[in-house]
């Protein structure tokens, strides 16, 4: 089975198909599709999902920005990654318990947050 860009990939319990595709009734398809979030204006805190999940990639355009990730409903979580003042993609891939908060410092913030 090929992929075209831009199609995700799902796992059925009778086989791998594509999303969209069509499926016999009773086919249930569990995606891991990652939603994104923009991080965009004035620094501050944002939660960026209120409740358990997985945190795929951070992906920051200006380097004039910190910017902190905490497990937690505020910046009173557990602090599991900080990037200091550098642009990019930063691969995470881990698991949150709680909250998935971002607290960014500094100039104005240009990124967005990949999650799930």
């Amino acid at each position: 089975m090929s992929k075209t860009a831009g199609q995700a990939e799902c796992i059925s319990n009778q086989s791998v198909t594509q999303v969209g595709a069509d499926t016999t009734l009773g086919v249930q398809k569990v995606c891991d599709q990652n939603s994104p979030a923009r991080l965009t204006g004035v620094a501050g805190t944002t939660v960026i999902k209120a409740s358990p999940g997985h945190l795929h990639t951070i992906n920051i355009f200006k380097a004039t920005t910190t910017v902190k990730v905490y497990d937690g409903p505020e910046a009173t979580g557990e602090l599991f990654a900080e990037i200091d003042g550098e642009k990019g993609s930063f691969l995470f891939d881990v698991e949150f318990g709680t909250n998935l908060t971002i607290v960014t410092t500094g100039d104005t913030v240009e990124g967005t947050v990949s999650y799930r």
